[in-house]
């Protein structure tokens, strides 16, 4: 007989349905909004309203899941969610029994591997995370197999329930990844092109950077090519080329050069003194004119800022008479 699948009626299936889903969504209200000081089935207190969302009805029915399955007991609503699911898609429920024992198995497994964490007391109230059950179950699992052992075999009861429980398969994993995988690609390609696009943009901004300091700098080349030669340094011990001296009959190399010495008197000009003048009533002739010599002292040429170097040019001498 079919207990748990959907009838042959499509209507009855629906109404089903719905009522599953109601009572899922009443359970996990009623777990969510979860107060420990709410009436339920060890506390007793004198609130007039429970805090619980689904009232006293929730409140009691949360503290009997939470304080015997801790966490594990969010997995009733989503157990009961999922055969809502099955009753409005009229899908036929095949090995029942079976699925009836994974499920069993599944909530076992979830206590017992929150369980092993005895610490952990995540509720309120001081709620074990493994509830009373998995407590119980993670204790006894420890003491015969050592928590190396006890883990292993939690983690092979909670696959088997999974495979119990659902229709899932190994081959199915690429297709129900297919989707996932797919999206993150996607985001990753964006990335990539939006990184890509960044540096591009980088790049295109240093060179227009570069270009507008290399037209800051060209007006500024252009004008110092523009500007007029400025004077050359010139060493003041060099003699400028318009200071050479001229061509002169003595070659350079023959004026003597020595220090300032004082002319004798035997080579200055000689001058005879004139005859004296006869006063006559006579007229007399006029008188001839001697031949005189002049010789005028050498040429001296003295250095512009050392004047103890000099040189002396020799000159002809100069006769004027007959």
């Amino acid at each position: 007989m079919n207990y748990l699948g959907p009838t042959r009626h499509a209507r009855l299936n629906e109404a089903v349905a719905f009522v599953f889903l109601i009572a899922g969504l009443f359970v996990f209200f009623g777990l969510v909004s979860y107060h420990p000081l709410d009436p339920s089935w060890n506390t007793v207190t004198g609130a007039a309203k429970p805090v619980n969302l689904t009232g006293r009805v929730g409140a009691f029915f949360a503290d009997l899941f939470l304080q015997t399955l801790g966490l594990g007991a969010y997995a009733v609503p989503v157990l009961i969610l999922l055969l809502g699911w099955m009753w409005i898609r009229s899908a036929p429920i095949k090995a029942q029994w079976a699925k009836v024992l994974g499920a069993a198995m599944f909530l076992a497994s979830t206590c017992t591997a929150l369980g092993f964490a005895s610490t952990w007391q995540p509720l309120t109230g001081g709620i074990p995370a493994g509830g009373l059950l998995g407590s119980i179950l993670a204790e006894a699992l420890v003491s015969s197999m050592n928590m190396t052992g006890a883990v292993l075999f939690t983690l092979g009861c909670w696959i088997v329930a999974i495979y119990l429980v659902s229709s899932f398969e190994m081959s199915r994993l690429p297709g129900w990844f297919r989707a996932p995988l797919n999206l993150v690609s996607a985001i990753a390609a964006r990335f990539r092109d939006w990184r890509e696009s960044r540096a591009m943009a980088a790049r295109a901004r240093a060179e227009k950077r570069a270009l507008q300091r290399a037209m800051k700098d060209q007006p500024s080349e252009r004008n110092v090519g523009n500007q007029p030669d400025s004077p050359p340094i010139v060493d003041p011990l060099e003699r400028a080329p318009w200071e050479e001296p001229s061509s002169s009959p003595f070659p350079i190399d023959d004026i003597p050069i020595h220090m300032l010495e004082p002319t004798p008197v035997s080579q200055l000009m000689e001058i005879r003194p004139a005859a004296p003048t006869r006063v006559s009533s006579k007229p007399e002739a006029l008188p001839r004119k001697h031949r005189t010599d002049f010789r005028l002292p050498p040429t001296r040429v003295e250095a512009l800022y050392a004047p103890e170097m000099f040189g002396e040019l020799p000159n002809h001498a100069l006769s004027v008479g007959e």
